[in-house]
């Protein structure tokens, strides 16, 4: 069975599922994603996350991520063939940790991002 899941991670700026930061306190990226995944609901294998959702002046933009970048790797783990509850650690990290995104742009050059967390916002 395949699907599309429409995901918001507040870890990432905004409404939706959250991550606990490993230490510290719980930051942000301000971007939001959807994923494409396959089989068991509760805990798909990912087969692809695009960014839907960059906010302004947030470390996301920042980096220079944009909506229709595609992520390929997270902190050095391919995410294409990982089961999502895998992935979500990845991106749990304590404002002033740096996340590591490998993504692939529109026109499918491919890049290095690095994204340093900031302070969630109530």
């Amino acid at each position: 069975m395949q699907y599309k899941v429409l995901v918001f991670w507040t870890l990432m700026g905004w409404a939706g599922a959250a991550f606990a930061a490993a230490a510290g306190e719980p930051g942000e990226f301000g971007f939001g994603v959807s994923v494409d995944g396959s089989g068991f609901f509760l805990n798909p294998t990912v087969t692809r996350v695009t960014v839907n959702k960059v906010l302004p002046s947030s470390p996301a933009a920042d980096a220079g991520l944009r909506v229709g970048d595609e992520l390929v790797e997270v902190d050095g783990r391919a995410i294409a063939g990982t089961k999502a509850k895998d992935l979500q650690p990845l991106f749990a990290k304590a404002a002033g940790e740096t996340l590591r995104l490998t993504i692939k742009r529109m026109d499918g050059e491919i890049t290095p991002v690095a994204l340093v967390a900031v302070a969630k916002h109530e």
